[in-house]
């Protein structure tokens, strides 16, 4: 089950959440996941310090998903799709589309 997530409203949605998920790719187009507690502003998505092999991978491929797991069992997992930019130990990511997402009811 999704449910659209108004881009005016990510901070928000964001805020609820303790932390994230970095998902990038790597030369062997193999995802990386990577744990970062993003600042997020509008659709500004800042993350001060990241290790070499996400900053290589960013600069590489800047597609990129965040995905913020859902605050207490049962709930929604926020998932952000993003184009990022490295900026300098860190990145600077422009969120894209966002979803509230579950599994589905059975």
């Amino acid at each position: 089950m999704s449910v659209e997530v108004d881009l005016a409203e990510l901070a928000d949605k964001a805020a609820e959440h303790r932390f994230a998920y970095l998902v990038t790719v790597g030369d062997g187009q193999r995802a990386k996941p990577v744990a970062v507690r993003p600042q997020v502003d509008g659709v500004t998505v800042t993350l001060p310090s990241l290790g070499d092999g996400t900053r290589a991978n960013l600069a590489a491929r800047s597609d990129v998903v965040l995905v913020f797991p859902p605050p207490e069992a049962g709930g929604f997992s926020l998932l952000v799709d993003a184009r990022a930019e490295v900026d300098g130990d860190g990145a600077r990511l422009t969120a894209t589309h966002a979803v509230l997402h579950r599994p589905a009811d059975r």
